[in-house]
C-alpha cells in the first residue's frame, strides 16, 4: 500500500508542477495547504481517469480480434464502414440506444447522432481511415428513448479484404461532471489511509519545509503537528541535527534523489527508529517507525542463538535448518562434514543443490509436505562434496511461528543421521538376493534335520512346485533316482563334516517326471565353527544329458555312414561286374533259352543291390536340403522294402499305396525320415509281440475349416495322406499331447533320446503340412501326415527308351579293378568303341602322355592308388585341354559332381552303371555335351 500511495502522491506532484493554474484561484490562507493536498487528490483521479481509457482503447483492438470478448466488453464498441454503416456491434453498444445487436447491423451511425454533429462524425471517420491512428471527438448522441447525451467517440481503422473500416469506442462523458467531487473523496479516503498506518508518515518540500504530518508521526515526534506545518526542518524543528547522520542522508536523498534507508534515534526521545526516505519532484515523502523493542527482541534472540549454536555443535547427529523453499539457515559442524562442506559453505544454500537432478522431484514432494506442517522421516542420497552418495536418515519437523491466533510454518529442524555403511549392507543383500532370484541355477536352503528354508524361483521351474508347495518339506518331496541308500549318506555324511559335495542326481519333477541335475552342496558354519544349515545350489542338465546322448547317435550314425562309404566303393564294382556280365550274357543268349531268365533275374537283383547301396548312402548323408517335387508313392515304396529288414519277423508290415501320384514339394531324405520314425516307433511299441502295421497313401480334398471333415491347421485344398497305424498298446491320454515335444520319452534310459517324433513334427511343418495322432490304450495307434499337394510336376526322363548308339571313336578306360576293366571293355567294346584298358593311373597318364591325340575319350575310376580320377584328370587335360573326360565313383562323398566338374570333368557317373546308361554318357560325351 505503501508503495501505491508513492507513487500516486508521485506523479501527482509532477502532474502539478507542470499545470500550476490548477491552484491559480485557490486562497492562500492557512487552508492552501490542505487544497493543494486535494488538488493532488484530484490529479490522481484524474490520472485514474486517463488510465482507465487507455486500459479501454488498449481492450477494444484485443476485442477485434476476438469476437466472444467483443460481445462481453463492458463499453459500446461498434465496427462501422467509411459512411457509417454499422458491421458489428457488442452487447454493451445494443444496449446503449435500447436494442439488440443484431438489429444495429447494417443500420447507420448517423441515425444516433444528433443532425448538428454528424458532419462532424463523418469527418472523424474519415480522418481515422487516412491516419491510419488512434483518433477521437466528441458528440452529442440520441437515445431511443431519453435526452441526448455527450459522448467520446475513438475510433482506429483498418483494411479488410480491401474494404475500410473503423472501429469505435463510445464512452459517456457526462460522468466527468462529477470528477472533481470524486477527487475530493478520493482526497479524503487518501487522508485516512495515511491516518491510519502504523508508521509516521511526514513530508517536506524543496525548501525543507513540513508539509505534512500523521497522527504517528505527531505521537513519535513528541509534538503537536500544527505546530510543525510549514516549518523549516533545520532552523525551526531540528537545528541541532545539522551534520548528524539524519541531516547526511536526508540531504542525500534531497539532493541525488534517491531513496535511503537507515536507522536512529527519535529526535525528542529514546526511542530507535526505522527510517525510510522517498525522494520527488516536490521533496520528500518520510516513512519511520519504532523499532525499539524489537531491536531488545533482536539482542535476546542473539543471546538466545548464542548459546543455541552451542548446543547444536555439540549435537553427535547432524543438524540441518531451513525455510520452507529449502534455503539453509543453519548447519552444525557435524551435517556439514558428512557432506565434506563447511557450515559457512552450506549457510544459504537451497537443499535441492546437494540432490541429485533424477531426485529432486522427490525432495521438492517432501518440502511441499513440511510446508502443509507434516513431519517427515526418510532414507535419502544426498551428493557430497566430491561427488559420491551419501546415504542419510533425515527425522524432519516443521518450524512454526505465531501469526495473529494461528500458527503458520516457517521452516523445518531435521536431525540427519550417517546410514551410509547401514545402506551398503542393505544393498549388498539387495542384489545378493536379485542374483539369486534371478539367476538360472536352482538356491535351496536346507536345514541340519533336511527341511527346505528357501527355494528361488529357479528351482521352483526346475522342479515344477511353488515355493509354498517347497517350504517347510523335506528334502524327500523331490524323490531319489537311481542309487543305493549308502549313496545318499555318504552325501550327508561329507556335508554335516562341514565339506562341500558336487554330484549329479536324478529328482522327480512335480508332474513325475525324472530330470537330472548337477548340484553342490555346501554347510554353512555358525561364529563357533558348527554347521547349522546348508545351502544347494542345482543346476537342470537333463536336456545336456540327452544332447550327449543324442551326440553319440549321431556319432553312431556318422560312423555307419563312414562305413557305408567305405564299403561303397569295392561293393559297387562288384555289383558293375556282376550286372555287366549278367547284361553281356543276356544279350548273347536266344530270348527262349531256358538259361535267360535266370540271367534275367541275376541283373535285376544286381540293380536291386545297386539301388540298396544307393539308399543306404543317401541316408547317411548330412547336409542343407532343398526342397523339389516329389512323386510321394515311389518314396512310400522304397522305404518300406529298406524298413522291412529293421522291423521284427513277428511284425507284419502291410502296405495301400494309392494309385493317384501324390505330388508334393519336399526332399525325399526327409520324407524317408517322417515313415521310418514312425514305423519304428510302432515297431518298439509292439515290441516282440504278434502285431501289425499298416502304411497307407491316398490323396484326400480337406474342406474348410468349419464344415465336417477339416483338420485343424490346414487351409482347404488337396492333400496326400501318409497314415502308419499299428495295433500295439496305444498312448496314454495324460501324455499323448507331450509326444512332439524335444526330449519327451517314455523308453528306458539309453533306448531313445525323445527327439524322433519332434524331428518328424519340423520337418510335415517345414513342408507346409500337418500331422496328427489318434490313439486307444489296448488297441493301437494313427499316426496321419497330410502334406499339400503342388501343380508342378517333377522330371520324368523320356517317356519311351531309344536305341543303345556306339561309335567307331578310340577310348581309353582307367580302373585298378581289372574284373570291372574287362567287363567294361567287353561292354562298350560290342557298341563298336575301340577300347584299351588300364589298371594303374601312373602307367595311364605315361601311356596318354606318349599319345595324347590317339584318344577321343578317357574314362577313369575316382578312388585309385597312387593317383586319383580326379588328379589324372587335371594332368591330362594340363597335357591335352580338349580331351573329353568320364569320371566314375561308386561313393558320392568321395567328390562330388561340383568338384569334378571344377577339375575338368565332362561327365560325373555314379558306380554301377547299367550298360544303356553307359552308352549315353559316353556318347553324349563324346557329342560335346556338357553335363554333370
Amino acid at each position: 500500500m505503501e508503495g501505491k500511495i508513492d507513487r500516486l502522491w508521485q506523479s501527482a506532484k509532477e502532474l502539478l508542477e507542470r499545470h500550476p493554474e490548477l491552484l491559480r484561484n485557490e486562497p492562500t490562507d492557512d487552508r492552501a495547504k490542505l487544497l493543494e493536498e486535494l488538488a493532488l487528490c484530484r490529479i490522481m483521479l484524474d490520472l485514474q481517469k486517463e488510465e482507465l481509457l487507455r486500459e479501454r482503447q488498449s481492450a477494444e483492438q484485443v476485442r477485434a480480434k476476438c469476437a466472444r470478448i467483443y460481445d462481453t466488453l463492458p463499453v459500446p464498441c461498434f465496427t462501422l464502414t467509411e459512411d457509417g454503416t454499422i458491421t458489428q456491434a457488442n452487447l454493451h453498444a445494443a444496449s446503449l440506444f435500447d436494442s439488440e445487436p443484431h438489429l444495429l447491423i447494417k443500420k447507420s451511425f448517423m441515425d444516433f447522432v444528433v443532425e448538428e454533429w454528424r458532419d462532424e462524425f463523418l469527418l472523424h471517420c474519415r480522418k481515422a481511415i487516412g491516419s491510419g491512428q488512434r483518433e477521437a471527438c466528441e458528440l452529442r448522441l440520441k437515445q431511443k428513448e431519453g435526452p441526448a447525451f455527450d459522448a467520446l467517440v475513438e475510433s482506429i481503422a483498418e483494411k479488410d479484404g480491401g474494404v475500410d473500416l473503423v472501429h469505435s469506442v463510445v464512452t459517456d462523458i457526462t460522468a466527468l461532471r462529477d470528477a472533481k467531487e470524486a477527487f475530493r473523496e478520493t482526497a479524503e479516503r487518501l487522508r485516512d489511509t495515511l491516518e491510519s498506518i502504523a508508521d509516521g508518515f511526514i513530508t517536506v518540500d524543496k525548501n525543507w519545509r513540513l508539509t505534512y504530518v500523521n497522527s504517528e508521526a505527531d505521537r513519535l515526534l513528541a509534538g503537536g503537528r500544527k505546530t510543525l506545518l510549514n516549518k523549516v526542518v533545520w532552523k525551526d524543528v531540528a537545528s541541532r541535527l545539522v551534520g548528524s547522520v539524519i541531516h547526511s542522508q536526508l540531504k542525500k536523498a534531497m539532493d541525488e534523489r534517491v531513496t535511503v534507508a537507515f536507522e536512529t534515534e527519535s529526535i525528542r526521545s529514546q526511542q530507535l527508529l526505522d527510517v525510510r526516505v522517498y525522494p520527488s519532484k516536490y521533496g520528500l515523502s518520510i516513512y519511520f517507525r519504532d523499532i525499539t523493542k524489537r531491536k531488545k527482541a533482536e539482542e535476546a534472540l542473539r543471546a538466545s542463538e548464542k548459546r543455541y549454536r552451542h548446543l547444536v555443535e555439540a549435537a553427535r547427529e547432524g543438524i540441518w535448518v531451513m525455510d520452507t523453499e529449502g534455503a539453509t539457515i543453519l548447519v552444525n559442524t557435524r551435517m556439514a562434514e558428512m557432506l565434506g562442506y563447511s557450515p559457512d559453505e552450506m549457510a544459504g544454500r537451497n537443499c535441492l543443490d546437494f540432490v541429485a537432478h533424477e531426485d529432486r522431484p522427490l525432495m521438492e514432494n517432501r518440502l511441499e509436505r513440511l510446508k502443509k506442517g507434516i513431519k517427515e522421516e526418510f532414507d535419502f542420497s544426498f551428493i557430497c562434496k566430491d561427488g559420491s552418495p551419501g546415504w542419510m536418515h533425515v527425522s524432519a519437523n516443521p518450524i512454526f511461528n505465531k501469526v495473529g491466533e494461528s500458527e503458520v510454518c516457517a521452516g523445518s529442524l531435521s536431525l540427519v543421521s550417517d546410514i551410509g555403511r547401514k545402506k551398503q549392507a542393505r544393498q549388498e543383500r539387495a542384489r545378493l538376493e536379485t542374483a539369486i532370484k534371478s539367476a538360472a541355477e536352482g538356491f535351496t536352503v536346507i536345514s541340519k534335520d533336511y527341511v527346505i528354508r528357501y527355494a528361488n524361483p529357479a528351482f521352483c521351474r526346475m522342479t515344477g512346485y511353488k515355493r509354498k508347495e517347497l517350504v517347510g518339506k523335506k528334502i524327500e518331496i523331490l524323490g531319489k533316482g537311481p542309487g543305493d541308500e549308502a549313496f545318499y549318506e555318504r552325501i550327508w555324511r561329507a556335508i554335516n563334516s562341514g565339506r562341500a559335495w558336487s554330484g549329479c542326481l536324478t529328482g522327480k519333477r512335480k508332474d513325475g517326471m525324472l530330470f537330472d541335475r548337477e548340484v553342490t552342496v555346501s554347510p554353512v558354519k555358525d561364529d563357533e565353527g558348527n554347521v547349522v544349515e546348508f545351502v544347494a545350489v542345482s543346476r537342470d542338465v537333463t536336456k545336456e544329458r540327452l544332447l550327449e546322448a543324442e551326440l553319440r547317435q549321431s556319432q553312431k550314425m556318422e560312423a555307419v555312414g563312414t562305413l557305408a562309404g567305405g564299403i561303397a566303393h569295392d561293393f559297387n564294382n562288384i555289383l558293375a561286374a556282376i550286372i555287366g556280365f549278367a547284361e553281356i550274357t543276356l544279350e548273347d543268349l536266344p530270348k527262349d533259352h531256358p538259361v535267360a531268365p535266370f540271367v534275367a533275374h541275376i541283373l535285376n537283383s544286381g540293380i536291386r543291390g545297386r539301388d540298396l547301396v544307393r539308399q543306404i548312402l543317401t541316408f547317411s548323408r548330412r547336409g542343407e536340403k532343398q526342397f523339389k517335387p516329389l512323386l510321394l508313392a515311389p518314396i512310400v515304396e522304397e522305404t518300406t522294402k529298406l524298413l522291412r529288414a529293421s522291423v521284427p519277423a513277428s511284425i507284419e508290415i502291410r502296405r495301400n499305396i494309392a494309385n493317384e501320384p501324390s505330388l508334393v514339394l519336399g526332399d525325399p531324405i526327409q520324407v524317408q525320415q517322417i515313415l521310418m520314425n514312425l514305423v519304428a516307433n510302432a515297431a518298439y511299441a509292439i515290441a516282440h509281440k504278434p502285431g501289425i502295421i499298416e502304411i497307407s497313401l491316398s490323396d484326400v480334398e480337406i474342406p474348410p475349416s468349419s464344415e465336417e471333415g477339416s483338420v485343424a491347421g490346414l487351409d482347404r485344398g488337396q492333400y496326400a495322406k501318409l497314415t502308419v497305424q499299428d495295433n500295439g498298446p496305444g498312448i496314454e491320454p495324460q501324455i499323448i499331447d507331450r509326444i512332439f515335444d524335444p526330449f519327451f520319452t517314455t523308453k528306458e534310459p539309453g533306448k531313445g533320446t525323445g527327439m524322433g517324433l519332434a524331428v518328424v513334427h519340423g520337418i510335415v511343418k517345414n513342408m507346409k503340412g500337418t500331422i496328427t495322432v489318434s490313439s486307444t490304450v489296448g488297441e493301437g495307434t494313427t499316426f496321419e501326415v497330410y502334406l499339400p499337394h503342388i501343380s508342378s510336376k517333377p522330371s520324368m526322363g523320356p517317356a519311351r527308351e531309344t536305341p543303345v548308339s556306339g561309335g567307331r571313336e578310340r577310348i581309353l578306360f582307367v580302373d585298378d579293378e581289372e574284373a570291372l576293366a574287362e567287363i567294361v571293355k567287353e561292354m562298350i567294346g560290342r557298341l563298336g568303341y575301340r577300347v584299351e584298358i588300364k589298371t594303374d593311373s601312373i602307367d595311364a597318364l605315361e601311356t596318354f602322355e606318349r599319345h595324347p591325340h590317339e584318344y577321343d575319350l578317357v574314362i577313369t575310376d575316382q578312388a585309385m592308388p597312387r593317383m586319383t580320377g580326379t588328379q589324372l584328370a587335371r594332368k591330362m587335360l594340363a597335357i591335352r585341354s580338349d580331351i573329353p573326360i568320364i569320371l566314375c565313383s561308386g561313393f558320392s562323398e568321395v567328390v562330388s559332381a561340383e568338384e569334378a566338374k571344377a577339375a575338368g570333368v565332362t561327365q560325373f557317373v555314379m558306380k554301377p552303371i547299367v550298360r544303356r546308361d553307359f552308352a549315353k554318357s559316353i556318347r553324349s560325351a563324346l557329342d560335346g555335351t556338357k553335363r554333370t
